[in-house]
């Protein structure tokens, strides 16, 4: 007598349901990005900001298609993670998704079909954010059950005969907390079932690139044409180097693009970020940074800055030759945090997000690098850093005379 073959059970994602869980949150968070919403946003506002268009570019093409780049590339890096772990799925077409994707790009497949915004892609971002939202509570709560079970062995070895009822009660319920959101997040969920989401998403978003951007990213490219770039970027001080196309691995060329001619390019970026900020709070709310705040910043500032800034304070006060009104320098500061402290305040956000997307589950748009201070231009930078430094020295000694 011949035995039936049961057919073994789909394998779930189990561990893997974290990492699953973060990129469905960058796919998510890009779905957002892209909405009509942020894209006016970021035409009408982000690029023609005085900081952005001052001290990175003031030509939206070369914005624009820095913007374009970056969102390529976390959809890259999103795709990828799609492909390794559909090579866990019994689905042909998901098992090879790096195929599929790389079909979409060289524009094999159909875009009409994956339209963003339709009730369709509406009805998958929401089961996407349940499922996302449910993982997010399951890795908290195991992680507390982790602490309260550390807490109770710690117990245990300080008095072996003694119990805490109560630290016992909290951890059983813990484990059925666990337990629930194991069912109800990805963890119970099939290779098959997440991947193709994903899958799903990685299409419909990748077309809202392409219809967002258009030919800033269908394989744009700008090649060592030094007319061209200085066309381009006058603004930058004629920073001649290279573009590569922005499909593909081109997107990693043209974001890792920051001459030393540049903040970025100088590894100076966060550094002056926080100089910036630190002296918004000095100027704004003195009593928040304590008596040594001068102190404190002038540590902050590297060698060739705490030169320019001793040079223009020196210059300043024999111009001044004493009369020093605080009232015209406070003036004189704030014009300049206007357009200075929101570029500063997106470099920091731009690299806490880049670390917390390890850490938590976010689904909401993510700064661009091209808002940030990585592109802009090292001189006027510190130009413009020096004569807020030094206005607030003045703004210090008028005070205190």
């Amino acid at each position: 007598m011949s035995r039936r073959h049961k057919t073994p059970p789909a394998q779930t994602l189990g561990i893997l349901a974290f990492e699953a869980g973060k990129t469905m949150c960058r796919l998510v968070s890009l779905y957002n990005s892209l909405s009509d919403e942020q894209t006016t946003n970021l035409r009408r506002e982000v690029i023609k900001s005085k900081g952005v268009s001052y001290l990175n570019s003031d030509q939206e093409c070369f914005l624009l298609n820095l913007a374009s780049a970056e969102r390529l590339q976390d959809l890259d890096a999103a795709a990828s993670t799609v492909s390794r772990l559909g090579r866990k799925c019994s689905d042909i077409s998901l098992s090879q998704f790096d195929r599929v994707y790389a079909d979409l790009k060289l524009g094999h497949i159909n875009l009409c079909k994956l339209q963003y915004g339709s009730r369709t892609a509406g009805k998958l971002v929401n089961k996407t954010k349940k499922l996302v939202f449910a993982t997010a509570a399951l890795h908290s709560a195991m992680s507390s059950m982790a602490e309260m079970e550390a807490a109770d062995k710690k117990i245990q070895q300080r008095c072996k005969t003694a119990t805490n009822e109560y630290l016992s009660e909290k951890i059983a319920f813990q484990r059925k907390e666990v337990q629930h959101y194991k069912e109800t997040s990805l963890w119970e969920q099939t290779f098959d079932k997440t991947v193709g989401i994903m899958a799903r998403l990685v299409c419909i978003v990748y077309s809202r690139i392409c219809s967002v951007f258009g030919s800033y990213n269908d394989g744009f490219c700008l090649l060592e044409h030094r007319e061209l770039y200085k066309m381009m970027q006058e603004s930058v001080h004629k920073r001649v180097t290279k573009f590569a196309a922005v499909t593909g691995n081109g997107g990693d060329k043209v974001l890792g693009l920051a001459p030393p001619s540049t903040v970025g390019g100088a590894g100076l970026s966060v550094r002056y970020a926080e100089v910036i900020l630190f002296a918004e709070r000095w100027l704004h709310a003195p009593e928040t940074v304590g008596e040594g705040a001068r102190e404190v910043l002038y540590e902050m500032l590297p060698e060739r800055l705490r030169g320019k800034v001793r040079a223009k304070l020196r210059g300043r006060l024999v111009e001044e030759e004493g009369v020093l009104l605080a009232d015209g320098w406070r003036e004189a500061v704030e014009e300049l945090m206007e357009w200075l402290s929101p570029v500063a305040q997106d470099t920091v956000q731009w690299q806490a997000e880049r670390h917390l997307e390890t850490a938590q589950f976010e689904t909401r748009p993510t700064v661009l690098r091209m808002q940030t201070l990585h592109y802009s231009d090292l001189e006027k930078a510190e130009a413009a850093i020096v004569e807020v430094l030094v206005g607030l020295s003045c703004i210090y000694w008028c005070e205190r005379r």
